[in-house]
């Protein structure tokens, strides 16, 4: 039985945890598949990933200091106060932070390895603030927090033992930026918060954010700075979650090729978006929405099976059988344009590992998750053959199972349709900025 994991928190589509975590997973010959879960409240995606039965999480901004109050703290998270892994251990979820191991591991990966009485700024409040705060302060670092509320700033120096704090504007954060040897950024935005000609050319800057946009590590450079990028940061805490998981050693390399693999993985799921889910999960009628917001056609397989063979899909069912049925809708799918589009599959198109390439080749899985009984309580009778067939709880835990091998984010099938469409449509907008 393979195992799942997800991630929760904030721009789940342009997160690469998944490539990350996948590639370990593979490497090590573990049965496992790691997904990210998108939903904008914190409570109910923890509460998502139990229902899903998933095995552990990790957990980014913003969700990070929230969820530490419903897991049992392990180690120093008591006093970082923020997690970032979960790892399910039958009814207990367990909280850990491997955040400090990620900034203490991407900084000496690039040669920073002495810390004592240098000076230091972080930029932030956060959880990813608290673990650079954590992390630098025990090994002797004299630290500077910035942050747009002075107050908080304020607090988590004092609760960390660092050495001042400030804005991120006025003459103390720039005494403190032009005498800093590392400078950390740990926001979850990427625009510009310091004044660059402050930074010093001599200064180390490390950012948790990832990838071409950052405007720190542009100006950083600009400077002449030496530059470390956040998939640096993301690769060792992500190396000890996985060995916190999983018991075994993480495959560093297999990970850092699986990072190099994230802009191609980015354009391809720009093209498409297909859904998968129970009947009754709402497919159908979020392909309509979905395609209505994003302007894209709308392509139902079930109603194009139906359109080419001029029957039914109980009809075919029962004339052809299960495996006829799969067959043709095979060869329906394969003969889809793989232009832009939004495609709501059957309940079993992605449980046939053969139809795995032809949808995930162009488009993004989205898959739809929902309880037993909401999708038989919205499921009209006679419409669903299988529903008719054997044992329903069976059948839907077999599903279930397949569903999370094959998709590439999950959503709460619970929401209204509008509500999914707008949440998808946001999530979109920023994979494609």
């Amino acid at each position: 039985m393979p195992q799942f994991f997800a991630l929760l928190g904030n721009a789940p589509l342009t997160s690469a945890s998944p490539l990350l975590q996948n590639a370990a997973f593979t490497a090590s010959g573990i049965d496992a598949r790691y997904f990210t879960i998108a939903e904008a409240d914190p409570i109910r995606a923890f509460d998502l990933a139990r229902r899903l039965g998933l095995s552990g999480l990790n957990v980014t901004s913003p969700f990070k200091e929230e969820l530490a109050r419903f897991v049992e703290l392990q180690g120093s998270v008591r006093q970082i106060g923020a997690i970032n892994t979960v790892r399910f251990d039958g009814a207990r979820a367990l909280g850990f932070n491997t955040d400090p191991i990620g900034v203490l591991g991407a900084l000496r990966e690039f040669g920073v390895t002495s810390f004592t009485d240098e000076h230091a700024v972080v930029l932030g409040t956060g959880g990813a603030a608290r673990a650079a705060l954590f992390a630098l302060t025990r090994r002797g670092a004299h630290i500077t927090l910035l942050g747009r509320d002075v107050r908080k700033a304020q607090a988590l120096a004092r609760d960390f033992g660092a050495s001042g704090f400030a804005g991120f504007e006025g003459a103390e954060a720039r005494r403190s930026i032009e005498r800093a040897a590392l400078i950390v950024g740990a926001l979850s935005t990427r625009e510009r918060v310091i004044d660059p000609e402050w930074i010093a050319s001599t200064a180390v800057v490390l950012d948790a954010n990832y990838g071409a946009s950052s405007r720190l590590l542009l100006d950083a450079r600009q400077r002449g700075c030496r530059t470390i990028d956040g998939h640096a940061w993301l690769l060792h805490q992500g190396a000890a979650a996985f060995e916190l998981w999983t018991g075994a050693r993480a495959p560093i390399e297999a990970m850092r090729a699986g990072l190099a693999a994230v802009d191609s993985s980015r354009r391809r799921s720009r093209r498409g978006i297909a859904l998968t889910g129970f009947s009754g999960a709402g497919k159908s009628a979020l392909c309509r929405e979905l395609a209505r917001h994003l302007s894209l056609p709308a392509i139902d397989l079930d109603l194009e099976i139906e359109r080419r063979t001029g029957r039914s899909i109980p009809e075919l069912f029962r004339t052809s059988g299960e495996a006829g049925f799969r067959e043709l809708e095979r060869d329906v799918l394969a003969s889809i344009s793989p232009e832009p589009s939004i495609l709501a599959l059957g309940g079993g198109a992605l449980l046939d590992p053969s139809h795995w390439p032809i949808v995930h080749e162009e488009r993004l899985v989205l898959h739809l998750a929902i309880d037993l009984d909401t999708a038989i309580a919205r499921v009209t009778p006679g419409s669903r053959p299988l529903f008719e067939q054997g044992d329903l709880h069976q059948l839907f835990d077999a599903r279930r199972a397949g569903y999370l091998a094959t998709c590439d984010v999950v959503l709460d099938a619970r929401h209204s349709i509008e509500d999914l469409a707008a949440h998808i449509v946001r999530l979109w907008s920023a994979l494609a900025r």
